[in-house]
C-alpha cells in the first residue's frame, strides 16, 4: 500500500511538473503577432500570408510587393534569418518594435539588417500596420 502511495505520488508530481514546463514553454503572447509576421514575411518570404497579419501601411506595402514580384520565380534556397527585439516601446493600443534580423546564406557570411515593425489594435484586432527597412 505505501509503494502505491509513492508511485501515485510521484505520477502527480510528475504531471504537474510537465504542465509546468508546457506552461513555460508557450510563446510569449506579446510577441505573437510579432513572430507570425516574422515568419510568414521575412523566413518564408511570403507576402500574401503575411497578410492576415496586416493593416494600412502595411498591407499596402506587401501588396506592392507582391505586384513587383509577380511572376519571377521564388528562390529554391532560403536563407536562415532570426531576429532579436533590442528596442521596444508599447502604448495602450500600439507597440513599436525595433528588430536585428541576422541572415545567414549557405556559403557566405552573415549580415544584419534593422526593421522596424509597429502594431496597434484595429477594427479586426492587433495587426502590424507598418514596418520599415532601416539602412
Amino acid at each position: 500500500m505505501k509503494n502505491s502511495r509513492q508511485r501515485l505520488f510521484l505520477v502527480i508530481l510528475a504531471a504537474i511538473l510537465s504542465l509546468g514546463m508546457l506552461s513555460c514553454a508557450k510563446k510569449d503572447p506579446q510577441n505573437e503577432l510579432l513572430d507570425n509576421f516574422f515568419r510568414d514575411y521575412i523566413k518564408r518570404a511570403d507576402a500574401k500570408a503575411a497578410l492576415k497579419w496586416a493593416a494600412g501601411d502595411a498591407e499596402k506595402k506587401l501588396q506592392d510587393e507582391m505586384e513587383q514580384v509577380a511572376g519571377q520565380p521564388r528562390p529554391v534556397e532560403m536563407p536562415d534569418i532570426s531576429y532579436r527585439i533590442f528596442s521596444s516601446s508599447t502604448e495602450t493600443d500600439t507597440a513599436l518594435f525595433d528588430l536585428l534580423l541576422t541572415i545567414e546564406e549557405k556559403d557566405a557570411p552573415s549580415f544584419t539588417r534593422e526593421l522596424v515593425v509597429s502594431e496597434a489594435k484595429t477594427n479586426d484586432g492587433l495587426k502590424v500596420v507598418d514596418f520599415q527597412f532601416v539602412k
